[in-house]
């Protein structure tokens, strides 16, 4: 009996180490990511187009739809800056552009809190809240 409760218990705490979330808490975070160099069907991408990231952010909670996106950059980095307080995540999409620079097709948008698309599947998000004023006038009682 014994033995079924430590198996138990043993699935219990490797199955909410695999669903643990890292939050950093800061205002700003860069975020990076591999540079996309082929298609979907695993073929490069032509000579002579580019490929650029669009980056977004939503709130804990929120539906996808109430994304908003902070910029786009050719770099495979971005320095997320939070609009406002709360717990946040960060969505990454590439788009594919022809050699004068004008959007062909776009991905879907991957989010820091699906593991299939973080690295080693380990799940992210940025949080920020305001510290509290420091208290004033201390005096013994």
């Amino acid at each position: 009996m014994k033995r079924i409760i430590l198996i138990g218990l043993a699935i219990v705490f490797l199955a909410s180490v695999s669903f643990s979330q890292v939050w950093y808490p800061a205002n700003q975070k860069t975020v990076g990511w591999d540079a996309v160099a082929t298609l979907d069907d695993g073929s490069p991408i032509p000579a002579g187009e580019t490929v650029r990231y669009q980056i977004y952010i939503v709130k804990e909670g929120q539906s996808k739809d109430t994304k908003i996106n902070l910029g786009n950059t050719v770099n495979t980095q971005f320095l997320v800056t939070l609009p406002a307080e709360g717990k946040w995540f960060v969505g990454v999409q590439s788009e594919r552009l022809d050699a004068t620079g004008v959007l062909i097709t776009q991905s879907q948008i991957v989010w820091s809190e699906d593991p299939a698309y973080c690295q080693n599947g380990e799940t992210f998000g940025i949080s920020f809240f305001r510290l509290p004023s420091q208290p004033k006038n201390l005096k013994p009682l």
